[in-house]
C-alpha cells in the first residue's frame, strides 16, 4: 500500500469535516439560495484535503451574522488567512467548518442540533469578542447559501443564523479578521468594498 505523504499538506486540511452531497443543490435558485434542511442522514464525513478538490460534495459551514438595528457587522479577511481566494475580501458571516470533533452522538446516533450548537460555539469562541453585547434574538434562515461565483463558493454550503445584538461592540479575536464595524446593507453594497459573494447575498437579502 502506498502511504499518502502529509508533510506538504496544510495541517488544517488533514481534519475530517462534515460535508453533504452536492446533488442536494441541483435545483437551487439563480441568486445562490436553496431550500434545504440538513438532516442527520445527509451527513458525510471526509477529510478536508480531498474535499478541497472534489466538487461532488459541499463542505457544511454553520455561520452567524451579527446585526444591530438594521446594521450588520463586517470585517476584512487579511492575508494571514488560509484561503488565498478570500484575502482582502469583506465578509459579514462568521463561522467555519463543521468538524468531526463537533459531533455529539449516543450509540453512534448523531444529535444534529447539539452538534451544530457545538460547531457554532467553537467558531465564535475562536473568532470574535462580543464585549458585553447581549443576544436579543436568533433567526435561522430557511434557505442555505450555495453560490457558485468562485471556486471557494462552489465547495461550501452555508447554514446561516442572524443574531440581533443590543450593542455594536463586536470585535475580532484573530489576525485573520480585521474588524471594520457595523454598516447598513446599502453602505456595504454601494461603498468601495470588495465584498465576498456571501456578504453581497446577505446584504441584498436584508
Amino acid at each position: 500500500m502506498v502511504k499518502l505523504r502529509t508533510d506538504n499538506i496544510n495541517p488544517k486540511h488533514l481534519a475530517h469535516i462534515v460535508c453533504v452531497d452536492a446533488m442536494h443543490f441541483v435545483n437551487r435558485s439563480e441568486d445562490g439560495f436553496c431550500d434545504f434542511t440538513l438532516e442527520p442522514g445527509d451527513i458525510i464525513i471526509a477529510r478536508r484535503h480531498e474535499l478541497e478538490r472534489d466538487y461532488r460534495f459541499r463542505q457544511v459551514m454553520p455561520m452567524l451574522v451579527f446585526t444591530h438595528k438594521g446594521k450588520i457587522w463586517a470585517y476584512r479577511r487579511t492575508e494571514k488567512g488560509g484561503e488565498k481566494g478570500l484575502h482582502n475580501k469583506v465578509a459579514v458571516v462568521v463561522g467555519g467548518h463543521f468538524d468531526l470533533g463537533d459531533l455529539v452522538y449516543d450509540k453512534s446516533v448523531i444529535d444534529l442540533e447539539k452538534s451544530l450548537e457545538n460547531a457554532t460555539a467553537r467558531e465564535i469562541d475562536e473568532e470574535v469578542l462580543l464585549n458585553g453585547a447581549n443576544v436579543v434574538s436568533q433567526t435561522k434562515l430557511d434557505k442555505v447559501i450555495t453560490a457558485d461565483e468562485t471556486g471557494v463558493d462552489a465547495k461550501h454550503v452555508a447554514l446561516v443564523t442572524m443574531i440581533e445584538l443590543d450593542a455594536m461592540t463586536v470585535e475580532s479575536k484573530e489576525d485573520e479578521l480585521e474588524s471594520l464595524g457595523f454598516f447598513s446593507p446599502d453602505e456595504l453594497l454601494n461603498g468601495d468594498y470588495a465584498l465576498e459573494t456571501w456578504a453581497t447575498m446577505i446584504c441584498k437579502m436584508m
